[in-house]
């Protein structure tokens, strides 16, 4: 029960949101109210809305047997997808005078989405495992980036990552060596994304 529950808590979906609430929360910039929800709105809509509804569609057109895309051949096109909507909410968050560490962020899941993608072909990394490495990746990043003592969210996220990739052996969803390739894609992809 445990296993599920953190599955569905730190869903990879919702990386790019708690993104959002991140630079929020953490960044020394002031970002009015209004563009706030607006970005977190429209970050909502790109990188889980849309993207849900149409794993949704394929779901009822029998591309898929599954929402949550267990095996490595029902991943491909939901992948694919989301990649896009990942990189086209990027490249619209750059416009909204919003930091860009949240567009480097989000395009560093489009990366990881490839990578996952042409993995595919011989492993099935671990998504959630993923979204959590590039979270802690990312609070490393920023800490760095602006000099900021980000010890207790990294210490959070560090427990995340922990917890995730338990969960994710816990089930069985996915191999040793598939939360290994998570961490790393996750990591890599945004220090990658991040100091371009």
């Amino acid at each position: 029960m445990w296993a599920k529950a953190v599955s569905y808590i730190v869903h990879p979906a919702l990386v790019p949101l708690i993104g959002v609430v991140l630079i929020r929360l953490l960044l020394p910039y002031y970002i009015p109210e209004t563009l706030f929800w607006f970005v977190f709105t429209y970050v909502l809509a790109g990188t889980y809305v849309f993207p849900f509804i149409i794993v949704l569609g394929l779901y009822k057109l029998k591309f898929v047997k599954s929402i949550h895309l267990k095996s490595r051949q029902e991943r491909v096109f939901p992948f694919l997808i989301s990649a896009f909507f990942y990189f086209l909410t990027a490249k619209a968050v750059l416009q909204f005078h919003f930091p860009s560490d949240l567009a480097r962020f989000i395009f560093a899941g489009s990366v990881i989405l490839i990578i996952q993608l042409v993995a595919l072909r011989f492993t099935k990394i671990s998504a959630h495992v993923s979204g959590a490495s590039a979270v802690l990746t990312w609070l490393i990043c920023l800490s760095y980036t602006y000099s900021l003592n980000l010890l207790v969210p990294i210490a959070i996220a560090t427990l995340a990552v922990g917890l995730v990739s338990s969960a994710r052996l816990f089930l069985k969803a996915h191999s040793g060596s598939e939360v290994v390739l998570g961490l790393l894609t996750g990591a890599v992809s945004v220090l990658v994304l991040y100091s371009w």
